[in-house]
This record gives C-alpha cells, sequence and structure tokens, in this order.
C-alpha cells in the first residue's frame, strides 16, 4: 500500500522539470524493493521522469535505470 503511494507520488512529481535527478532517487530508494509487490508503478514514473528530462547525460539516465529492479 505504502509502496503505491509513494510510486504514484513519483509519477505524479516526475514531469516538474525542476525536480533534481538526486532528490527523484532519494524519494524512489525511501520504498525498499521488497516492499513493491510489483514494480508498474516505478517503471512508470521513471518512464515519465526520463520523458521530461531528455538533458539528462547517458550516465545520470542510467543511474535512474537502476532504481528498476530488472
Amino acid at each position: 500500500m505504502v509502496a503505491n503511494l509513494v510510486d504514484n507520488y513519483l509519477a505524479e512529481v516526475a514531469s516538474d522539470v525542476n525536480l533534481k535527478l538526486e532528490k527523484f532517487q532519494s524519494l524512489a530508494a525511501t520504498v525498499p524493493d521488497y516492499a513493491r509487490p510489483r514494480d508498474d508503478g516505478i517503471y512508470h514514473a521513471v518512464d515519465i521522469y526520463l520523458k521530461a528530462h531528455p538533458w539528462l547525460t547517458d550516465l545520470d539516465r542510467e543511474l535512474i535505470v537502476r532504481l528498476l529492479d530488472c
């Protein structure tokens, strides 16, 4: 339940162009991987963040994608 709330919040704020990479990472890290019954929410939030921040370097994009438990 809490993971869904955090992931929904992340998806909501991910499109904010002023949201820094570090802040997005720290928000996403508040929920441990084992607490997410499904990864759909975090995938959606990461997708929105990457689309809203096209100027990120490849290294920054890699850091964001590492949030996903692949």
